[in-house]
C-alpha cells in the first residue's frame, strides 16, 4: 500500500501544529490545521453539556496552549473546570517524584465521580 503522504515532507517538521498542517489536515480532508482544530475541536459543544462533567486542564500543558482554555462563559452549568498552573499534558503527577508517585488525577477522577 502506498504512503498517503509525502514522506519528503516529514522530515523538516519541528512542531506538532505543522504536522497537523502537513500531515493530519490533509490526511483526513481537512484544508489545513486551523479547519481541522476548529471542526475537530468539542469546546463548541460545551455550553450543551448537561451530564456533570469535569474538565481539568493545566496551562503549562506542551501540546493544547493556554488559548484553548474555555472561558467559565462558554461552559455549561453542569460542567466545573479545574485549570492549574503545572501538570503538563495530563501528567499531574505529585509527591517524592520519581520515589514515590502519587497520581492525583486518577484520585481527583474518582472523588468526582463518587460525589
Amino acid at each position: 500500500m502506498p504512503c498517503p503522504i509525502d514522506n519528503g515532507l516529514v522530515g523538516p517538521i519541528k512542531t506538532i501544529r505543522k504536522y497537523d498542517d502537513v500531515v493530519t489536515a490533509p490526511l483526513h480532508g481537512f484544508e489545513d490545521a486551523d479547519d481541522y482544530y476548529e471542526q475537530s475541536s468539542c469546546r463548541q459543544y460545551l455550553s450543551t453539556i448537561r451530564i456533570p462533567t469535569l474538565i481539568i486542564h493545566s496551562t503549562d500543558d506542551p501540546l493544547v496552549p493556554a488559548s484553548a482554555i474555555p472561558s467559565q462563559q462558554e461552559l455549561a452549568d453542569s460542567v466545573d473546570m479545574e485549570c492549574y498552573r503545572r501538570g503538563g499534558h495530563v501528567a499531574f503527577i505529585s509527591g517524592g517524584f520519581p520515589l514515590r508517585p502519587r497520581y492525583w488525577l486518577d484520585e481527583r477522577i474518582a472523588d468526582f465521580l463518587a460525589s
